[in-house]
């Protein structure tokens, strides 16, 4: 038996025996005293009513007299002033051959033995009430004595012996209660008991789970009282506890993602401060260089001077473009940059870009090959569009093998358009996946001055399509590598 079980079971006995007992102790100590206090208090109403009679009305209050003494089981005896009986319950012995006149013969009992005193107590100065004993019976009187108003004299007797009797009765009668409440209680105690405790212990039972994170079980009690009202508190605070750890949980995911990911930025911008210092040192360096050799007249010649200062302007035009493209990618990275799109044939713009490479493809003996196919219109921002697709064709030219095979093709998927830069050459590796689309970085982490490539034209078709909420990448095939980006198809399909 569990321990409040326990506690509910022995106090709800102890209450039971604590009633018996106090039942008892009453019937034994208080009871006769009450007894004997409501017998006084009828003696004393009863000389009260008789204390208004005249001294001519006691004939006429005989009947009264006789319903008094049978209401109270008393002996009545009044004398008057000259100590002569007017009217008694009980046998006054007389001369031979006759009774006292007046006295009601209706109501003459047999003699009594005479009484001992056992106590007495004064009320008034005229009445006085008397506890006595007749030692033949041993049966006891509760007697009152006073004088009246009128000047008679009144004398009333009540047994009350009886009560000693009843009160054994009574707690013989107590003793058996108890002993069969006792087992009763025990019953009602151990039924009442496991059934109120269980559901605390249920419930307690719940909380201990909730204590280790478990929130899986539920306290399910269908009552409307209090135990109900709790359950139910206790079922909301597992939801809202579970609800709330698995809140916290996402968000402490989050966090650590939101760190990793600052690490990774932070060693990124620290790798991108490395990257433009490495970038523009050079530059700065020829243009200083150069700058200096003017200034000392170190070029004499008109053809020196000439190159020193097409030298510097090429620097210039070279750190130009860097700040140029670093600029637009910060502010496409940030947000603050605006997409002006218009509807526009993705054809022509291909031709064009394409056109532009022609000569430099030819001289470095690249085959580049389009089919034109169908013409689409698209809703872009053509010059970022032009942007991207002559970073993809830089890319490819710079990436592609002894094959010097670049491909430009378009898909037309529903409201996309997908455009695909081949190059044949060797595949990217996984690993470098995700970091190829980072500023400045390049696979074999080689930097050549003579082809004037920083290394952030795919960060920014990256920033560009992010920006457009459109989507881009590259795949891998068997004979080379193919990138593409999409763009959004407008309503206008043909030109």
């Amino acid at each position: 038996m569990s321990s409040i079980r326990r506690k509910l079971f022995l106090q709800i006995l102890l209450v039971i025996l604590f009633i018996i007992s106090a039942l008892w102790l009453a019937n034994t100590f208080m009871l006769e005293p009450y007894y004997m206090k409501t017998k006084k208090d009828q003696l004393i109403r009863a000389r009260n009513f008789i204390n208004s009679f005249g001294v001519s009305d006691y004939g006429e209050k005989v009947d009264f007299l006789v319903d008094l003494g049978n209401e109270l089981n008393a002996m009545i005896l009044i004398f008057n002033d000259s100590g002569y009986p007017v009217y008694t319950t009980h046998n006054i012995p007389q001369e031979s051959g006759g009774f006292v006149p007046g006295i009601d013969t209706r109501r003459i009992p047999p003699s009594r033995n005479p009484l001992e005193t056992i106590y007495s107590e004064k009320i008034d100065s005229d009445t006085e009430i008397e506890l006595a004993i007749d030692k033949m019976g041993e049966q006891r009187f509760l007697s009152l004595k006073s004088k009246l108003d009128n000047g008679f004299s009144i004398h009333m007797s009540i047994p009350v012996s009886s009560i000693e009797s009843s009160v054994s009765v009574v707690n013989g009668f107590l003793m058996v209660v108890a002993l069969i409440s006792s087992i009763l209680a025990l019953i009602i105690a151990f039924i009442i008991s496991r059934k109120f405790t269980g559901s605390i212990l249920h419930m307690n039972r719940i909380t201990k789970k909730m204590k280790d994170l478990d929130f899986s079980e539920k306290c399910e009690i269908d009552s409307r009282d209090e135990f109900g009202q709790l359950a139910g508190s206790i079922d909301d605070l597992s939801e809202s506890l579970d609800s709330t750890l698995k809140e916290l949980g996402e968000k402490n995911e989050a966090l650590k993602k939101e760190i990793e990911h600052k690490k990774v930025v932070e060693e990124m911008r620290k790798q991108f401060i490395t990257n433009v210092s490495h970038e523009l040192k050079t530059p700065l360096s020829l243009i200083q260089g150069y700058a200096e050799g003017l200034e000392l007249n170190v070029a004499s010649g008109e053809e020196k001077r000439a190159f020193y200062c097409s030298v510097i302007r090429e620097e210039t035009e070279k750190m130009g473009r860097l700040v140029k493209d670093l600029l637009d990618l910060s502010m496409m990275e940030t947000g603050n940059f605006t997409l002006y799109k218009r509807e526009f044939c993705i054809d022509e713009l291909i031709r064009k870009v394409t056109g532009k490479f022609k000569k430099v493809l030819t001289e470095n003996g690249i085959d580049l090959a389009y089919v034109e196919g169908e013409k689409t219109v698209v809703y872009a921002d053509s010059f970022r569009t032009e942007q991207i697709l002559t970073n993809y064709l830089d890319n490819a030219m710079h990436h592609v093998d002894e094959r010097k095979e670049i491909r430009v093709r378009k898909d037309v998927q529903g409201n996309s358009v997908i455009v695909r830069v081949f190059n044949s050459g060797q595949n990217i590796p996984g690993k470098e996946s995700e970091k190829i689309w980072t500023s400045f970085y390049r696979a074999d982490n080689a930097r050549t001055r003579e082809e004037e490539r920083y290394g952030i034209g795919l960060s920014i078709v990256k920033a560009i399509c992010d920006l457009d909420g459109k989507s881009h990448g590259f795949v891998n095939l068997p004979d080379g590598v193919e990138f593409f980006f999409e763009l959004e198809r407008a309503e206008t399909l043909v030109i």
